[in-house]
């Protein structure tokens, strides 16, 4: 099985982001190839207090909102956490 980091990372070097779906069923789609529930937590463990590991939604969003478009604000990114039930990834694992 694929671990959805790595795929994620693929999809992103590969400038495939714009295959990658978060859908209302629960599901990360990766064009036709993969799909992974939102909560499935990933490799990716935060720097900061509790360091815990981030859930691949988290991720996603984290990715399509704010490191694709450079002009997203961090206060619209937050809100639209909280609206969509994602945790935000911290400022120190934002690099």
């Amino acid at each position: 099985m694929a671990d959805p980091l790595s795929v994620l990372r693929d999809y992103v070097v590969q400038q495939k982001l714009d295959q990658v779906k978060l859908k209302d069923d629960g599901r990360v789609y990766f064009s036709d190839q993969y799909s992974f529930p939102k909560a499935t937590y990933t490799a990716f463990k935060s720097n900061g207090p509790g360091g815990d590991f981030y859930d691949l939604g988290s991720v996603v969003y984290f990715i399509s909102m704010v490191a694709a478009h450079e002009t997203a604000r961090i206060a619209e990114y937050v809100a639209g956490c909280k609206q969509r039930g994602f945790r935000p990834v911290a400022f120190v694992d934002r690099k």
